[in-house]
């Protein structure tokens, strides 16, 4: 701001000066035409320097306003931060943990800092807990389809026992009814032959067929009755 008054002076007096010269030139014009051309040119020289002067002198006003503008913001910021100043004086007057401000300010950016670290581990323990979320929901994903796995397994285990079973209730029930049938025909066979025997007796009461039988050898006792049958079917043509 001082370079800027001492700039502004000086544009001032550079000013007055030239409008001093400008009088005098004039002056000398009217006195003598010969002075007057280069007093002309001088004239010409001045003005233009005047115009340069003045394009100067508005771009410091124009500098001059911005570094007021500047100013006038920086007094504001000021303003607005002596609150905190005062705040932090305060502070300091009834805090026993700090001598001064800026004791204060080391501890805020020891605590930001603090904070800062803090921040960056809790972003890592996100990671790792989205990490470990994620291996979760796979383990859980492959344990799921290893019980959905082993559950059809199970459930086809147990068809095929279920399907056993019947087959082998079926097996026992024709084992059944093949037992039933053997002691049905055992037991017709032995009428059978119990039959066959009291037909051989029947016939062996006559000594001419054959020999004794044992009471097992149906094969021949059916022989032995054939033969009887066939004699006394002759007996009854002969007789009718």
């Amino acid at each position: 701001m001082e370079e800027l008054e001492e700039r502004w002076t000086i544009v001032q007096e550079k000013e007055t000066i030239y409008r001093d010269s400008l009088i005098k030139f004039e002056k000398m014009l009217r006195d003598n035409d010969e002075k007057k051309l280069r007093a002309l040119r001088k004239l010409v020289n001045e003005r233009a320097l005047q115009k340069t002067n003045e394009i100067e002198l508005e771009i410091l006003r124009k500098t001059n306003k911005q570094l007021l503008s500047q100013r006038q913001r920086l007094e504001n910021k000021v303003a607005n931060l002596r609150k905190y100043q005062r705040f932090l004086q305060e502070l300091v007057k009834r805090s026993e943990y700090f001598s001064d401000i800026p004791e204060v300010l080391s501890r805020y950016n020891a605590l930001m800092a603090n904070l800062e670290d803090l921040k960056c581990v809790d972003q890592m323990n996100n990671l790792c807990f989205e990490e470990l979320s994620t291996h979760l929901h796979q383990y859980r994903e492959e344990k799921n389809d290893e019980k959905l796995s082993l559950t059809n397994e199970l459930t086809s285990l147990r068809r095929r026992l279920e399907d056993s079973q019947t087959e082998n209730r079926n097996m026992e029930n024709l084992w059944v009814h093949a037992r039933d049938n053997a002691l049905q025909r055992v037991s017709e066979l032995c009428e059978i032959k119990g039959c066959v025997l009291n037909m051989y007796r029947t016939a062996r009461r006559h000594e001419k067929y054959g020999e004794d039988l044992s009471s097992e050898n149906t094969v021949d006792q059916l022989e032995v009755i054939k033969d009887f049958i066939l004699d006394l079917s002759e007996i009854i043509k002969e007789l009718s």
